[in-house]
């Protein structure tokens, strides 16, 4: 079963990792990432992208996956829905998203 995890981007490292930290100490540790990236991160994409798929290998599981949805604009609503919409239902029926 595939274990998905979708999600935007911030500057704050906090509000990426700590959501991601929490569903992992539950017991949802993902097989993929799926990161929004907006014009915003700047520099502090790899940074917390590198931190999340640390967080998924401590967590014992393996290098996941990591995909990035680039917007050109933060107020690309359409784009952002997408992001969202396209993993779900691009799953099977024994696969898991969490966002």
């Amino acid at each position: 079963m595939v274990r998905a995890w979708v999600t935007t981007m911030s500057t704050d490292l906090e509000a990426v990792v700590n959501p991601l930290a929490a569903a992992c100490e539950s017991g949802y540790v993902p097989d993929e990432l799926r990161v929004l990236r907006n014009p915003g991160v700047g520099d502090r994409f790899d940074t917390i992208t590198s931190m999340m798929e640390r967080v998924v290998v401590e967590y014992g599981g393996d290098d996941p996956t990591l995909e990035v949805t680039d917007l050109d604009s933060e107020t690309d609503f359409e784009g952002i829905v997408e992001h969202f919409r396209t993993p779900i239902e691009a799953m099977d029926d024994a696969a898991c998203v969490a966002t």
